[in-house]
Order: C-alpha cells, then structure tokens, then sequence
C-alpha cells in the first residue's frame, strides 16, 4: 500500500497546476468552457511528476466512472458519477489517493455545490472508496481556487504534519516566450 501524507500531495497538485497555467494558458483564455482539456492535460503534468516517486505505480485517470467493474455510485446521487481526475490502482479500492473535481469560473455557480458533496462522499472512511484527499479546482484566467476534503469534510489548507503549499488566491504569470 502507497503511503503518502498529504502536504506532499498538494506540493504535486501545486506543480502541476503551475505547469498548466505556464503552458497551457490558452485553454483558460482562448477556450472559456471547455473544462475537459483543462482536466487532460492537468493529468498528463501530473502522471509526469509522479513518475520516480512511490506514486508511480498507480493509475491517473479521467472521468474514470468505475468501481470495481460497475459503475460507481455514491450515497448523495441516484445515477453513476465520474469523477474529473482520480490518482487510483484501477479495479481495486485499496489505493484510492487523491479525487479531484475542476470546474472552470464560467460555471462555478452551477455545480460547485454538486462538487463538495461528492468529494466529501468519496473521502469518507466509511464507506466504498475512502479516498484520502479531496480537492475542488476552480479556474480562473490567472489564478485558481481550491478547497480539500479530507474524511468526508472540507478541511483546513495545510493538512498533514507539514505546512502545505497552496495554489488559492496565487496568480499565475505567464512565462516569457
């Protein structure tokens, strides 16, 4: 079992969201409600940072809808959910690490609410999946906001036995070209 606290994983959420805005500022300007790219490539940023790491050996996944080989629920929905993003072992509950929900500014006011409450039902400790981080993304054309879950309830910014980077109310510059 990957053992990981969780201030290391927000310094890795941190980086990766750095390396988005640095390099994929466009999605966030030129392409207003498109959420799905965002997702992507905050996905392939991550799966790069985690390679070396004793998280390597787990799965980032997008909109992965599966518990085991059905469909996964949760107690608040009637109808399956698929999560944004999920650092997992596929076709197991037994490492499920971080569940991220993003949502871009231009639809926050819809769904965030939706947003908290499946991450809080997917960190609880009772219960299916028992993910140890939660976190809601909102992107903003320079900046993001982020909240945490941690045993089915927003948590404080620095969980863990460490101070924790980050990314709320940080503006993200551009790098010169």
């Amino acid at each position: 079992m990957v053992e990981i606290e969780n201030f290391e994983l927000k310094d890795l959420l941190k980086k990766a969201l750095d390396k988005l805005y640095q390099q994929d500022k466009n999605l966030l300007i030129d392409l207003e409600g498109m959420e799905m790219p965002l997702v992507f490539r905050f996905g392939v940023y991550f799966q790069e940072l985690i390679k070396g790491t004793k998280l390597e050996g787990l799965n980032v996944d997008c909109e992965y809808n599966k518990s085991l080989k059905q469909s996964k629920r949760i107690p608040s929905r009637a109808n399956p959910v698929r999560p944004d993003l999920v650092l997992h072992k596929r076709i197991s509950h037994e490492e499920n690490i971080l569940i991220v929900e993003f949502k871009g500014h231009w639809n926050e006011s819809q769904s965030i609410s939706n947003d908290y409450t499946k991450l809080e039902d997917f960190t609880r400790k009772i219960g299916e999946y028992k993910y140890q981080l939660g976190v809601s993304v909102v992107f903003h054309s320079d900046h993001c906001s982020i909240a945490y879950f941690v045993d089915g309830k927003k948590s404080p910014m620095n969980t863990g036995n460490q101070p924790s980077p980050t990314t709320v109310g940080v503006r993200f510059q551009s790098q010169p070209a």
